[in-house]
């Protein structure tokens, strides 16, 4: 429920969302991977519970839309077949980020998921999809690892920050004898 409400605190209402998170914002989204996969941005299935199902539909069905006008082929999808794409998404990728899937529509239009051969074939997306899928998980697993290294290198600085040097130590042990030797005698 953290999620809806942080969603329609961020976004507003859904007329809000549905302007802020529009086709034209997929070039911004492709900038910053790293942000797409690792941010804030609402997945499918917490944009159906912030608004509706409707509204996360018209949401994908503008983004399919995009992509049915960029591509220069004789035969377009139809209405119905657009709306059936965006239905089988909100199904079989809920787990889905916006940013993410704005980013899988911009790499679709620039060439790498696939072409299109004379019409705009919803299950050449659909493969599309599965093909960006298997590049998000090596990309979610290089910022995963690079997101560790990062850690045990500020862990290890931190650590040398604190150690001493030997000759320090020897200092350190050479005080504690004279300590221990000067209570030694005072007892």
């Amino acid at each position: 429920m953290q999620r809806v409400s942080e969603t329609r605190k961020r976004y507003g209402d859904a007329q809000t969302f549905l302007k802020l998170l529009n086709p034209g914002v997929q070039p911004l989204v492709v900038r910053y991977p790293e942000r797409a996969y690792m941010g804030t941005s609402p997945t499918l299935s917490v944009v159906r519970a912030a608004y509706t199902e409707e509204v996360a539909e018209l949401w994908l069905m503008a983004q399919v839309e995009n992509l049915n006008d960029f591509c220069g082929v004789s035969r377009k999808m139809t209405f119905p077949q657009m709306q059936e794409l965006a239905r089988m998404m909100l199904v079989e990728v809920p787990y889905l980020k916006t940013a993410e899937l704005m980013m899988f529509f911009h790499r679709f239009k620039a060439g790498h998921y696939g072409e299109f051969f004379g019409v705009v074939d919803p299950q050449r997306v659909l493969s599309g999809l599965q093909a960006y899928l298997c590049d998000r998980r090596s990309e979610l697993d290089r910022y995963q690892r690079e997101k560790v290294a990062r850690q045990r290198d500020a862990a290890r600085e931190a650590s040398s920050a604190r150690a001493i040097t030997y000759a320090e130590y020897c200092q350190l042990k050479a005080a504690d004898a004279i300590s221990r030797q000067a209570e030694a005698q005072t007892a």
